[in-house]
């Protein structure tokens, strides 16, 4: 498994890289005024959180959105799971790496 370290920070985690993506099952329809909002987010703030409950699509709309703006980000597209940070001493290093 590849490591990154950050060498400021002296952090070290398994990298998220954006070329692992899931491939979507099926066609996002009906979220064009959410992906236009989000995209005017991401515009303005380097990180984005989207928060709700289970099954209502963040993470289909969170990878709709970053397929269709990749090119738009010379450093790329990074995906961060958090689901399993269990520590708020964890999420700093998941988000740093």
């Amino acid at each position: 498994m590849r490591r990154a370290a950050h060498p400021d920070l002296g952090l070290e985690s398994t990298p998220h890289v954006w070329h692992t993506r899931r491939v979507p099952l099926s066609e996002l329809i009906g979220r064009e005024l959410e992906l236009e909002r989000l995209h005017a987010l991401v515009g303005r703030s380097r990180l984005v959180t989207l928060v709700g409950p289970g099954g209502i699509g963040k993470t289909r709309l969170a990878l709709e959105l970053a397929e269709r703006t990749a090119a738009e980000w010379p450093g790329g597209v990074q995906r961060v799971e958090l689901a399993a940070i269990t520590s708020g001493h964890d999420l700093g290093a998941e988000l740093a790496a």
